[in-house]
């Protein structure tokens, strides 16, 4: 097998560069797995963190006589315990057959300062290694980095995919079932009367269980919205009747604005027994939500999520789970910290605070809090406090670097007041033991835990009842479903392979430059009564 020359390859004399005074690197090993009855390596995961006044260009991996490139730098939010160094980015390889990485300690080279070291290390998953450098690691000549093979990483891929989809349930199904909402929000495409006005497109019962028969073996979890309002359709109600009965081990998730949920639609969810409920909630009085969310009724969304409480606490209190929503803007970020005490006592597990996401069907510039860091920073840490103090569980963006302090003497005062009149302190709900859990989503791959973006291995989304997309932000459509192939053959097609072998450059691929998470507007780790983090994309569109 011949290996591909890297177009930044290094190769020739020895560079030389100057080092601090102890010089270590941490190395941690997270997956090291072997190809189906053999010992030759078929998937390799980590991170490396510099230590003090080291910077690292490139990793990779001695093959024989050659040396390969591992994929890196990865984003690294979820790694444990900490090393004491700089920020730890990650590598992710697929490396195939051909490559014959057999047992044995794992030579890696990395270029530090500009010259490069090479060092070996056992091939301990969950251990992390201290590697000192210096003249004992130093590389002469530098090594010249070869590519792996990308048609050959691409196959293995897929058929580690369709292994351990042939194992476990391991999808996500999103969709919309109506492409209409009853809100007009300002920070939402409805708030345009172009998109509020279209014709009604809805997914009947019968149209469901012809998209869902042909995936069903691999999905674990299904998400009935995506950016629409799911309790506008005609057919919820029944639908969730389709998937209760069809497949009980199936998770069904929704996200709502909570406005025309009833005593009807509560019983139905808790007979369906739904699995998690976000809802979708940006302040803790009226004036403030019915700014934002222009049509809604804070006595009547709170009246409807008490009432599911009380449903729900009736049927044995263990689902569904209560997310909320809150989107963070100029305009309502003070009152946010005491939404942490609202939701917790409306039952909710878990708040997902995220920043406005901007679209080009609506001008929301004014409100974004990237024009304010000081106030972003100074309220965040209020919301954290809170969190904290009172158990509650909180997915939030991180602080903005390089931040000036705020002053909030000119922020308006707000008390629970209003909400306590309609919920009295005594008669705060929790939420119940069983259902204490992350809002997750299903345990991803291997190859794609620590890669760009594990969503094109777990997820698949439809859009406009029709189109389907790997995720709501991706830029390029996958496939049609009308009178062509299935949603199966879409998920496991061309298409979706080659995005999937994307996710295995740090870049991701082209259709991933409008990611919100990759600009720090939706949150992925999880904070407050369990510190614990959370996967990678774990926001959902609302």
């Amino acid at each position: 097998m011949t290996l591909a020359r890297g177009r930044a390859s290094v190769s020739g004399t020895l560079v030389t560069s100057s080092l601090p005074a102890d010089p270590t690197i941490s190395l941690h090993l997270d997956t090291v797995d072997r190809h189906p009855g053999s010992v030759t390596l078929a998937c390799l995961t980590g991170w490396i963190a510099p230590g003090a006044g080291l910077r690292i260009g490139s990793i990779g991996l001695r093959v024989g006589g050659s040396h390969v490139r591992l994929p890196y730098p990865f984003y690294r939010a979820n790694v444990e315990g900490g090393t004491g160094d700089a920020t730890p980015a990650g590598f992710c390889a697929v490396l195939p057959a051909s490559l014959a990485i057999g047992p044995g300690p794992l030579s890696f080279t990395v270029s530090a300062n500009g010259a490069w070291h090479g060092f070996a290390i056992e091939p301990s998953p969950g251990a992390t290694v201290r590697v000192p450098l210096g003249p004992d690691t130093l590389l002469s000549p530098a090594p010249e980095l070869s590519e792996i093979p990308g048609a050959e990483a691409g196959a293995l891929l897929e058929d580690r995919l369709l292994a351990t989809m042939a194992r476990e349930r391991r999808l996500t199904l999103r969709l919309d079932l109506i492409n209409k909402c009853n809100l007009r929000c300002v920070m939402c495409h409805y708030s345009n009367e172009a998109i509020a006005g279209r014709p009604a497109q809805r997914i009947t019962p019968e149209q469901f269980a012809a998209f869902f028969a042909p995936i069903a073996p691999m999905v674990r979890e299904v998400v009935l919205s995506c950016g629409d309002e799911p309790l506008m359709s005609p057919h919820f109600e029944a639908i969730l009747r389709e998937l209760a009965t069809r497949d009980p081990a199936v998770r069904i998730v929704f996200c709502t604005n909570g406005m025309l949920m009833n005593a009807r639609i509560s019983a139905a969810i808790v007979a369906a027994r739904v699995h998690r409920i976000m809802f979708s909630f940006d302040g803790v009085t009226s004036g403030t939500l019915h700014r934002i969310r222009v049509g809604s009724d804070f006595g009547r969304i709170v009246g409807n999520i008490v009432g599911l409480r009380e449903a729900r606490e009736r049927a044995g209190g263990g689902v569904p789970a209560f997310v909320f929503n809150y989107v963070m803007m100029d305009s309502n970020i003070h009152e946010a910290p005491l939404f942490v005490e609202m939701a917790r006592r409306l039952g909710g597990e878990t708040i997902d605070f995220r920043h406005v996401v901007p679209m080009d069907t609506y001008d929301i510039a004014h409100e974004m809090l990237e024009r304010r860091p000081g106030k972003f920073n100074h309220y965040r840490r209020l919301i954290v406090a809170a969190a904290a103090a009172l158990g509650m569980d909180i997915y939030i963006p991180p602080e903005i670097a390089d931040a000036g302090a705020h002053d909030p003497s000119g922020d308006p005062a707000v008390t629970l007041g209003e909400f306590d009149a309609l919920v009295p302190p005594a008669d705060a709900g929790s939420a119940p033991a069983a259902a204490r859990r992350p809002a997750g989503r299903p345990d991803r791959p291997a190859e794609a835990e620590f890669c760009f973006c594990d969503r094109p291995f777990t997820e698949v989304m439809i859009r406009e009842q029709r189109d389907v997309y790997p995720c709501a932000w991706y830029k390029d459509r996958m496939g049609i479903l009308e009178g062509g192939a299935g949603l199966d053959e879409i998920f496991l097609g061309p298409e979706f392979q080659a995005v999937r072998r994307a996710m295995l450059d740090p870049g991701g691929a082209p259709g991933c430059s409008e990611c919100p998470i990759k600009a720090n507007r939706l949150p992925t780790q999880l904070l407050g009564s369990g510190a614990r983090p959370a996967p990678a994309g774990q926001s959902l569109n609302t």
